[in-house]
Parts: C-alpha cells; structure tokens; sequence
C-alpha cells in the first residue's frame, strides 16, 4: 500500500508568542559555512561572508558588499566606543547607533574580497599552512533553508571545500555556474526483496545561482536541476528540476522583509527518501509555494512571523492490473498553509535561545477517499532550542519540541510526539568536520487505516581534508516512521563513504558509495542496495 508524506500549510496565522531567543547580528561575519544550519527557519537571506571554506551542497545567497559597508567619518570629539552596547529599536542618531548604515543599491565602490588575489599553497608546504588555507570557522546564526518544503528531501550536510567559488561578475551581480557529470552502478535497481537486477546509469547535475552585490537588500535566482538515464530501466529515470527566486527588502538596519517563489519537480517511487512517500510506482511530484516573512530587533530580541502557502500536485497514475484508465496518484493532491512565528534571544555571543511555534492547515483537492475518509487536517506545533557558536569549534542549532496534527475524519487518531530538528557541527581541527543532522516532522498518509507517522531522520557524519585538495568522509543515517492507528513500522539504513579530489578551483573528481537496508514489519517491502557514483564536477 502506498504510503505518501503530505506536509502541510497553516491557514490561520494563529501563532503563540514565544519565549526569548537569539538577536541574531544583522552583520556577522565569518560565514564559511553553505546550506542550512537553522532546520526550523523556511526562510532566511541573511548572506554569507565571501571568505568561507566550508560550503553546503546548496549554498545559500551572498551579500558580501553589505559587510564592506564603510563606517561615517565622526565629526565630533565624542565617539562612540568602538562596540557600543546594544541599541534600541534602530532609530538612534546618526553616529551612535550600534551597527553598520545601510549603503546604496550597489553602485558603490567595489570592495569585494574576492577580487584580491588568491594565496597559492603549494602540495607539501606543510600541514599547518594547508590548515590556515582552509580556514574553517562558525557560520552566522541564522543560515538559509533548504529552497524545497517537501520532506522529499532531506536536510544537506556541509561539505569541507578547500576552494570558495567565486563566480563571474555581471554589473552589480555576481553568478555561479556548476555541472556535474557521473555514472551510478546499482545491484538492485527495482529496490525489491526478490528478483533484484543489477544496472547502470549516466547522471547529471548543474547548478546556476545568480546573486546580488549590493549592500543594502538582497535579490537572487537558482535554478538546479538533475537527470539520471538507466540502461535497462528506463522507467529508474529521474527528471528533477528546481527554480527558485529570493528577495530581501532592508526597511532600516534591524527591520527587513524577506519573499520567496519556488517551483520544483521531484522523481518519487519505491526509493523516495522520505518513508511516508513510499509507493508502488514511480511517479513525479510538482511542487510550487510562495514565502513572505517579516523580522525586527528589538535590542537582544528578535521576532520572526512567516507565512507560506504552497500546492503538491502527484503525476497521474495508471493501474496496469484493472481493466480501464484508474487514476490512482492524483487522490494525493493537496494543498497547504502555514504560519510560524519565531521569537530568538541573544544570551551571549557564543549563543542564544529561540521558541518557535507554528499553526497549518492541509486540504486536499479530493476531499474524501475511495474507503470514504474524509481527507485533511490541521495542526501545530511549539519547538524550543539553541544557537551555538563555541569557542570557534562548535557550531549550529539544534531544538526539541512537540506537534500534533489532527484530522478532520474523527473515525482517525490525531498524530503526536516530540520533534527533535537540528545541525550541529564540530570541529575538532580546522580540516576535520563531525556533522549531526536531525529532521522530525509529521506526515499524512493514504493507508486507510492511519492518519500519518511522525517521520524521524537522523545522520552523523565525518569529513577530513587531506593534504588541502583530497576530501574523505563516512556517514550513517537511521530513518523511521511508526503509523498511527496501525501496525505498520518503516525504517531505513544507510552508511557510506564519500571522496573528492580538487585539481584547482574549476575541476575536481568525486566518489560515492552508498549501502541501503529497507527494513518494514510489511516484510514483502525489505530490500537492500550498494550504489556507486564515480564523476566529474566543474565550477566557477
């Protein structure tokens, strides 16, 4: 029985104010990580520092001339200290207020740090010298999401990259170009317990992001995309694309508005990642939402509200065994709202506190199932947790909270548990990275019998950067989803190894290994998987 993960929308914006939680610095500096380190925020721009050497796989947007602001020349004997304590609400006179003025619209000089020349280290000039060419260190407090809703994807870990891509400069923009290009060796194509069958894929995967320089708000576009073609098993084939577009408005320096328009198409079928998606056929999932969400500082505290509404549309499907065209993957079609207020305090430097509570509503487009159950529910939740950013080793976020999703059919039993979320990353030396991932959410089913399973991921994972340009590392993951109102247990294992070359800034070469245990108390569904990819990467 197919079994689909439906994340919801809010409708009411019915949000609890929460407690205190990190006044996040509008201009932080040293961000060299790319990607998420905030699980619970669906959307933030703040940009990342142009001298980072720990990248995501998907980087979140840069504003690096906003960090180059300079400072008004004082035109009076009474300067302010050079870090003034907090301010108020960000309307203080000129040349008291704590943090840096808003510039132009990008047509200042340009002060960008990647036009001065790069350092040169030559192999073998000595493990200390690679290290400080690596320069690993924390990220800002708060990072961009993950661009996708859909638990479809998990979160990205960060990868160690001794190299920052620098980009080609157009005007007051800069853009990001990538491909990839591999092969994937698979012992078990079908994912099936018995009458398992061996193929080989090619594969690829690009990326373009173009971003803004400017130094007051923010614009940015992406569009990725990845193509896999099997030599046997065309029906294996993926079509993945994702076009997204950022804004930020900079109202003053402690007021902003942030948007975002997505747009995506994601390959589901008997391997999706998450458990709850899982069914017999393979079949694509479009998925489109739009973002709005306002923040403000006032001193140490900062207040968060977003909004989102967002349309899952699932690929019509044919049952090959019934006489006639039976539709069966458009009944998953659905709709969602959702409302999330966070509050962030700022205790010390080194670490802060938020809550973070959220209200949704989910309706589905066939309101009520072939087995007569009425289809939908709404829900909520209230997460507590910390920003840490230890002694320069120890970074990121990590909450534990509780959620409950109710539906509107009393004949099935509301979902509830705790929601653990987060990404913490240590770093034991500059060239060794350990990274937890933690990602629970709550999601729907088409099981006749259940509401949904709250689905639970965990990874751990560890990254070393040999002589500067060789990058090894080794990860486990543990996925599992226990059905409410029936018998049902899923989980999945996973443990790999992961290896990447760097020739110079424009070239490397990757491997991957990857071994997968489907485990289910429905056994006809257990299958394991090695995979291989072997490939080539290039960037700017």
């Amino acid at each position: 029985m197919p079994r689909h993960c439906l994340r919801s929308a809010a409708g009411a914006l019915v949000l609890l104010v929460a407690g205190c939680a990190p006044s996040l610095a509008q201009y932080a500096g040293d961000q060299p990580l790319r990607g998420s380190i905030a699980p619970d925020e669906q959307l933030d721009t703040t940009p990342p520092d142009a001298g980072a050497a720990v990248a995501a796989t998907q980087p979140s947007a840069n504003n690096r001339a906003r960090q180059q602001a300079v400072q008004p020349q004082a035109t009076d004997s009474a300067i302010p200290p050079a870090v003034p304590p907090l301010g108020g609400m960000g309307d203080e006179p000129e040349g008291t207020r704590t943090g840096q003025p808003l510039g132009g619209i990008g047509d200042e000089p340009n002060t960008d740090p990647r036009e001065a020349p790069q350092r040169n280290v030559e192999p073998g000039a000595g493990l200390e010298q690679e290290l400080e060419e690596l320069n690993v260190s924390e990220p800002d407090r708060e990072l961009s999401e993950p661009i996708q809703l859909h638990s479809a994807l998990l979160p990205e870990p960060h990868d160690i990259d001794p190299y920052i891509p620098i980009g080609i400069r157009l005007g007051t923009f800069l853009l990001f170009p990538e491909v990839a290009f591999g092969t994937i060796l698979t012992n078990n194509v079908l994912d099936t317990r018995f009458d398992t069958h061996s193929d080989i894929a090619g594969e690829q995967a690009s990326k373009l992001r173009l971003e803004s320089d400017w130094s007051r708000h923010f614009f940015s576009a992406e569009v990725n995309s990845q193509d896999s073609w099997y030599k046997n098993f065309p029906i294996e084939d993926e079509r993945n694309y994702q076009v997204v577009l950022r804004g930020r408005i900079d109202v003053t320096e402690r007021t902003h508005i942030q948007g975002e328009a997505e747009k995506s198409q994601i390959q589901e079928g008997p391997s999706s990642i998450s458990l709850t998606d899982i069914s017999n056929a393979q079949t694509l999932l479009h998925e489109e939402h739009v973002t709005a969400s306002a923040d403000h500082t006032f001193n140490r505290l900062t207040l968060k509200l977003t909004g989102t509404i967002a349309d899952y549309n699932y690929d019509d499907a044919i049952d090959p065994t019934l006489v006639g065209p039976v539709p069966l993957v458009d009944i998953r079609d659905y709709s969602e709202t959702v409302g999330t207020l966070r509050s962030t305090y700022e205790f010390q430097p080194s670490w802060a506190g938020f809550i973070q509570t959220s209200v949704n509503e989910r309706d589905y487009k066939e309101p009520i199932s072939t087995a007569g159950i009425m289809r939908g529910s709404s829900g909520a939740s209230v997460a507590g947790g910390v920003n840490l950013r230890l002694a320069g080793t120890l970074f990121g976020e990590i909450s534990l909270g509780w959620g409950q999703q109710q539906p509107i059919d009393d004949t099935l039993e509301p979902i509830s548990g705790p929601l653990l979320n987060g990404d913490l990353i240590w770093l034991p030396t500059p060239a060794t990275k350990v990274e937890f991932l933690a990602r629970s959410e709550i999601d729907e089913t088409t099981l006749v019998d259940s509401a949904g399973a709250i689905d639970r991921f965990y990874e751990l994972s560890l990254q070393h950067a040999f002589w500067r340009y060789l990058v090894l590392g080794v990860y486990g993951s543990y996925e599992v989803a226990d059905f409410v109102g029936d018998p049902e247990i899923d989980q999945r294992i996973k443990g790999g190894l992961t290896a990447e070359y760097y020739f110079n800034p424009v070239l490397s070469l990757y491997g991957r290994y990857e071994h997968t245990a489907f485990i289910s108390t429905d056994a006809a569904s257990d299958f394991v998987e090695d995979e291989v990819r072997l490939g080539m990467k290039l960037r700017r």
